[in-house]
């Protein structure tokens, strides 16, 4: 399974709508919890694709500490998202589109990856 995973600074640093997210709310501790669940199903992993959208910011801090980014300048989600599907036609392998704003539990990529061949497609919906 080869993952796709698109990165916007927004909603970092208490620049939060407090109508869309709940309080304890962290895009830091998506991708913390991201990275550790990918660490966890590294042998069902073929590859992985950063793209960070925007300005820098701590999650582009982060992950260039850990992983190679694709650096997109575009500031738009249509546009980014056109680019992460462009760049899903080129892999040949099965692929799991994710967002920076999703809480992961350790084992949750690899019950994923796992399950793919079973069920042909899986959603986080």
């Amino acid at each position: 399974m080869h993952i796709i995973i698109r990165v916007v600074e927004s909603e970092i640093s208490g620049h939060i709508d407090p109508n869309k997210r709940p309080t304890w709310f962290s895009k830091l501790a998506c991708l913390a919890s991201l990275i550790t669940s990918l660490d966890h199903a590294r042998p069902y992993i073929s590859g992985v694709t950063w793209l960070h959208d925007g300005p820098s910011g701590p999650l582009l801090d982060e992950l260039s500490r850990h992983q190679h980014v694709i650096k997109l300048t575009h500031g738009s989600t249509g546009i980014s998202l056109q680019t992460a599907y462009a760049l899903a036609d080129t892999v040949d392998d099965d692929i799991c589109f994710l967002e920076d704003d999703y809480l992961h539990l350790p084992n949750s990529l690899h019950t994923l990856a796992t399950a793919l061949p079973r069920f042909g497609l899986i959603s986080g919906f």
